[in-house]
């Protein structure tokens, strides 16, 4: 957020009850997300992180044209999006694993994403779709904890 000028870099800025439509929300009851199968988890993190490259791209095309300058971060969004392809890969072979179909394709999630959007509402995007995806790592890294501990318990 510091390459993002004001607001964004101010100690004061919060948007914690902004949400960006189409984008997958991470957050979910635990009893909720615990009474889930295993297969259940792999499937909607494969499909949320699906999901997150669409986003991933809109968010790096619009840093080149907002910030064409801030070269450092441009390769944070480029190694950013590449990690990511890298973790839907994990997420396939998890999924072959398990014999689990790859989940149909969504629509196109940012149909509904207003493409005159001014520089602060692009920049407020990005904002909104990397505070997400950090969520979701959070709930993947507990999704394979649980399945970890699982298999090791049938061992």
């Amino acid at each position: 957020l510091s390459n993002q000028g004001t607001p964004f870099n101010g100690s004061l800025f919060s948007a914690e009850q902004l949400q960006l439509g189409g984008l997958p929300k991470a957050s979910i009851p635990y009893r909720a997300w615990r009474s889930k199968t295993d297969e259940e988890r792999l499937l909607e993190n494969y499909q949320a992180y699906s999901v997150f490259q669409e986003y991933f791209q809109l968010v790096l095309d619009d840093q080149r044209d907002l910030s064409p300058d801030k070269t450092a971060l441009l390769h944070l969004l480029d190694e950013l999006r590449d990690d990511l392809a890298q973790l839907l890969k994990q997420l396939s072979s998890a999924l072959d694993v398990f014999r689990l179909p790859r989940p149909l394709p969504l629509e196109d999630p940012l149909s509904s994403l207003d493409q005159q959007s001014s520089p602060f509402q692009r920049r407020l995007r990005g904002y909104l779709v990397f505070k997400e995806y950090r969520l979701w790592l959070l709930r993947t890294q507990r999704s394979f904890t649980l399945l970890r501990s699982q298999s090791r318990e049938a061992q």
